[in-house]
């Protein structure tokens, strides 16, 4: 959905945009697809990872009129290693299933985190859209939430992915209000890159 939307987009941009905007869209694109295969490598660094969360708001900006607020305050752990295309997914559910179930559609997404008390990385992506119940929070896990867009991913596969390949029971944890807003917050355990290229070239 993100692709066909944005290339709907582009074909727009062609007849109404200028050649700076297309030019503007389509280099994001590039570099979403860049970061996203990541040199066929499943894992990445949290900045790059950031990188790709930019690119994806940046042809966003253009596809909602700048009425959706990208907010990022990360401390001190750029460089440990998180799963790629795991925080991309979490902000595109809280664009869709919070703040374009708002009746203006507008809002502010924030990506925030560091170190927690216990040396683990903790990470929050934060909105200020709907909200969810009980019932419609099972449902966006699992990818059954219906849209306006369409689109979505089930947090649960993400969830398992992410506790296989650290070996953990559990990494996703929500927090949500009707009205107010949602709150994901991913725990995992902090292991800087380079180490982790250490401990794979040992293998």
């Amino acid at each position: 959905h993100f692709l066909y939307n944005t290339l709907e987009m582009i074909g727009w941009l062609a007849y109404d945009g200028t050649p700076e905007e297309i030019h503007s869209v389509v280099r994001s694109l590039a570099e979403f697809f860049r970061l996203s295969l990541n040199k066929g490598n499943d894992i990445t660094t949290i900045e790059y990872e950031l990188q790709l969360v930019k690119s994806y708001m940046h042809i966003q900006d253009f596809r909602f009129k700048n009425r959706i607020t990208l907010q990022i305050d990360i401390n001190d752990i750029h460089n440990y290693i998180i799963p790629k295309i795991t925080l991309q997914p979490l902000v595109e559910n809280a664009i869709i299933h919070g703040i374009l179930e708002k009746p203006n559609k507008q809002g502010v997404v924030k990506v925030y985190g560091g170190l927690n008390s216990d040396g683990m990385v903790e990470l929050s992506v934060e909105d200020d859209g709907v909200g969810m119940d009980a019932e419609q929070l099972d449902k966006i896990k699992k990818g059954k939430l219906p849209s306006s867009d369409g689109s979505g991913y089930g947090l649960d596969n993400i969830e398992k992915r992410i506790c296989l390949f650290f070996g953990i029971e559990r990494s996703l944890y929500f927090q949500s209000q009707p009205d107010k807003g949602t709150r994901i917050t991913l725990v995992i355990p902090a292991i800087p890159y380079n180490q982790y290229k250490n401990m794979e070239n040992q293998i």
